[in-house]
């Protein structure tokens, strides 16, 4: 009896596992797409509210302690494009795609 409840609770993660990973390919072309930015460390406040209005970023959360931030970017058809150009900035340390990295290769 106790192994038969285990098999089924680990079906049962199996099962939801699966489920939250197809839900999250779904969502991989949402139109709401993420960049993390990471800045030097002697930009001030202002460098940074100037970035974000040149390149019409929306603060979606921000990390004091490495002085970086995540942004939602709207109107932006290729983003390794727009990474490109937002790292070319004299304020930015580094400037990335935010979300899930994959060992997968595509074909």
């Amino acid at each position: 009896m106790f192994f038969r409840l285990i098999k089924l609770l680990t079906f049962s993660c199996l099962a939801l596992t699966l489920n939250l990973s197809v839900n999250a390919e779904e969502k991989k072309d949402s139109p709401k797409k993420q960049v993390i930015i990471g800045f030097k460390k002697k930009t001030d406040q202002q460098e940074i509210k100037a970035l974000e209005e040149k390149f019409n970023l929306k603060a979606v959360k921000r990390f004091k302690r490495i002085s970086a931030a995540c942004y939602e970017v709207a109107d932006v058809s290729d983003l390794k494009t727009f990474i490109k150009k937002v790292q070319e900035e004299d304020i930015v340390r580094y400037a990335e795609r935010n979300g899930k990295i994959s060992n997968k290769k595509k074909s």
